[in-house]
């Protein structure tokens, strides 16, 4: 039953976890209400506004379970909701690390400041990603997940990507980011690219686990992986 079940480590971090879960899904709420009347339609086309979406959803959903589980005192957190929760941090966990590597330098001067402040970007860019990611990292202890919970959580962003790139091979879609430009980019670059994203995806889903929870248990678990894998 403990391997399944597991309580949220204590009273405190759960009040903490759903405090933050609130402020999360607010901001991933108004930040993709402003994107919406700017940008329309398009709106949904964009990964940063989809992770935000998802984000909120996983955090209310955790809320939920985490106030009944403070209110029964006896009602224990299920495996599923954590995964949930994983997934969203690791996706808008991604959202944030693009912008700041690559999206932001690429809008030229004062990009930051138009990727991080501006209007909806502070909310779907900044703070709905911080505040999934490490109130994830620093309150949700339990149940502690298998570092094999990486590839799930990755199974969004691998949708969007799919769907991305088929959308851009039959000219529905440009973009909308410049590295899933596959007809105007050479496909050497896109390559590159690919791997590139890819790659960064999944060491933010493994730090992001990583630090989840006792940091011993998982550098343990993340030492028997490597182990595995030799």
């Amino acid at each position: 039953m403990k391997d399944i079940y597991s309580s949220v480590d204590t009273a405190k971090n759960a009040v903490f976890s759903v405090i933050f879960d609130v402020l999360a899904a607010i901001c991933g709420i108004l930040g993709v209400v402003l994107t919406c009347d700017t940008y329309g339609v398009d709106t949904f086309i964009y990964y940063t506004n989809l992770s935000n979406v998802f984000a909120a959803a996983a955090c209310i959903l955790h809320a939920v379970f985490t106030i009944k589980e403070l209110i029964t005192g006896n009602y224990f957190l299920h495996t599923a909701v954590k995964y949930i929760k994983l997934s969203a941090s690791v996706c808008v966990g991604i959202t944030f690390f693009v912008v700041l590597t690559i999206l932001a330098p690429a809008y030229g001067e004062n990009g930051y400041f138009f990727a991080f402040v501006w209007r909806e970007m502070k909310f779907v860019h900044l703070l709905c990603p911080l505040f999934t990611a490490i109130p994830f990292i620093l309150f949700d202890k339990y149940p502690r997940l298998p570092m094999k919970a990486c590839h799930p959580a990755l199974i969004p962003t691998y949708i969007y990507g799919l769907v991305s790139i088929y959308m851009n091979m039959i000219g529905k879609w440009y973009g909308p980011y410049f590295f899933l430009r596959i007809k105007s980019n050479p496909p050497h670059i896109t390559a590159i690219w690919f791997v590139v994203v890819a790659a960064i995806s999944y060491l933010i889903a493994l730090v992001i686990l990583l630090f989840n929870g006792n940091r011993f248990h998982a550098i343990g678990n993340l030492i028997k992986f490597i182990t595995k894998k030799k």
